[in-house]
């Protein structure tokens, strides 16, 4: 809830495109700090449950805007691009789900390698399908 306050208070000085990509950079940061706190603090619940915070406060700045620019050109289409997206994230979920269990070794490291790759992924996709706007 903290990330969906903070994007309705920070989208109309950044914009949907902005928030997104600032949302893909933290998603990466907390993916990065997961494995940190895995790796440098392996007891401890608090710094796992914080970076994990971070993680969905991310997802957070990133989903609304998501729907919100990939229906900018068809609103029309909003239900079938809402629901795409919904399947998508069931079908990541799914995978993600069975990378953690296929690789379980009785840590929290599994966990924090899956939710960080998510991360990065998510970072290089947009840095790799979003043009960056033109300098005139």
């Amino acid at each position: 809830m903290a990330g969906a306050f903070t994007n309705r208070r920070l989208v109309g000085r950044f914009g949907p495109a902005g928030m997104m990509a600032r949302g893909t950079v933290l998603l990466l940061a907390a993916g990065l700090a997961l494995i940190l706190a895995v790796l440098l603090l392996p007891g401890s619940l608090v710094a796992i449950v914080a970076a994990l915070l971070c993680f969905m406060f991310a997802l957070n700045l990133i989903a609304a805007n998501t729907i919100v620019i990939a229906t900018a050109d068809k609103p029309e289409l909003a239900g079938t691009v809402i629901a795409l997206i919904g399947a998508g994230h069931f079908a990541l979920g799914t995978i993600s789900g069975l990378a953690v269990g296929q690789f379980h070794d009785g840590t929290a490291l599994p966990l924090a390698l899956t939710v960080a790759a998510c991360g990065l992924v998510s970072f290089s996709a947009h840095r790799w399908l979003v043009r960056a706007p033109d300098a005139d």
